[in-house]
């Protein structure tokens, strides 16, 4: 007996092909991770412009803060000229590519401005460092891309 192919059995193949790539769909997007950058994302970005005020006041700064690796040492130089030696804050290390991989520390200088941290102790690739200081009453931000290597 020969089969033929009749056109119901192919719109019926359809729609089982159909179904199946959907709850395949819904499988993999229910497996899937997505990292959010912040938890309080709206929250954040009300306030948003206070720290684009801050980043204006760093923009004005006769010398700017640099972050660099030199050998197993990541060194935060924040500008001491026309400041006080009064600098607080949170250094906040952040993984784009993970997020349980990030941490924060509390900005502490010493007298000359500069503040070492140990690399060896953070993970290889690449963070984004978000520095939020104070100098007295005045507050500044800075980001600033870093390669562990």
């Amino acid at each position: 007996m020969k089969f033929k192919f009749h056109w119901g059995i192919s719109i019926a193949i359809f729609y089982i092909l159909f179904v199946l790539v959907l709850v395949a769909f819904v499988i993999f997007t229910r497996f899937n991770q997505v990292d959010l950058v912040d938890e309080d994302y709206y929250e954040n970005e009300l306030v948003y412009q206070d720290k684009i005020n801050k980043i204006q006041r760093v923009n004005k700064l006769e010398r700017k803060m640099s972050i660099t690796q030199v050998d197993d040492k990541v060194l935060l130089i924040f500008p001491t000229d026309n400041l006080n030696k009064n600098i607080s804050g949170e250094i906040t290390f952040f993984r784009p590519s993970d997020k349980k991989l990030d941490f924060k520390l509390a900005v502490n200088p010493e007298t000359d401005g500069k503040q070492i941290l140990d690399a060896t102790k953070i993970n290889k690739g690449l963070w984004r460092v978000k520095v939020d200081w104070k100098n007295g009453d005045i507050a500044y931000y800075n980001e600033d891309i870093l390669v562990i290597k």
